[in-house]
């Protein structure tokens, strides 16, 4: 056999292979269960998947935006969401009925169908309150066959909350 040059060491290699084998066993002693520990997992954990999730609380828009919003709405009103219908690019329907009416001709007990630009997932059967802010169209847009002649104003509409409660209370 040939002669073979004396291997020389290299300190940054074995630095390596020493860093690979400690995240090796770092990331291996992660994950390890064993069937007794499977079942009581979730009991000592902190977030439970299980538990309901808090909803998150509603960030209020500038009062300036709010403030043009009102002026060029016809109509204001506190409206309860019962549905809501995905037309196409964005388009939503929803409907709801008057809970309160802060300007216009509504009335408390009005059931009301608006259409806007929506991005958010809105389907099927909601139970959400929300101030919408209002223009009536002097044609309907007739939307699956059903006439809708309220459109949100700037696609506006907000959760209720108390900064929205005072500036549609004052005024």
């Amino acid at each position: 056999m040939g002669y073979h040059e004396p291997i020389a060491f290299k300190p940054y290699r074995f630095l390596i292979l020493i860093f690979f084998i400690c995240l090796t066993f770092v990331f291996g002693s992660c994950n390890q269960t064993t069937t007794g520990q499977d079942n009581n997992k979730n009991k000592d954990s902190i977030i439970n998947s299980k538990a309901p999730q808090a909803k998150p609380k509603p960030v209020d828009p500038p009062e300036s935006y709010v403030k043009s919003v009102m002026e060029e709405a016809e109509y204001i009103a506190l409206i309860n969401i019962t549905s809501a219908d995905s037309i196409n690019q964005g388009i939503k329907v929803f409907n709801g009925k008057v809970l309160k009416s802060f300007k216009g001709k509504l009335k408390a007990g009005d059931l009301v169908s608006y259409f806007t630009i929506n991005e958010m997932k809105h389907n099927g059967i909601h139970n959400d309150t929300l101030a919408v802010f209002l223009q009536r169209e002097t044609e309907p847009e007739i939307i699956k066959g059903k006439n809708i002649y309220f459109n949100a104003v700037d696609n506006s509409s907000f959760e209720y909350t108390r900064f929205i409660d005072s500036l549609l209370t004052n005024k």
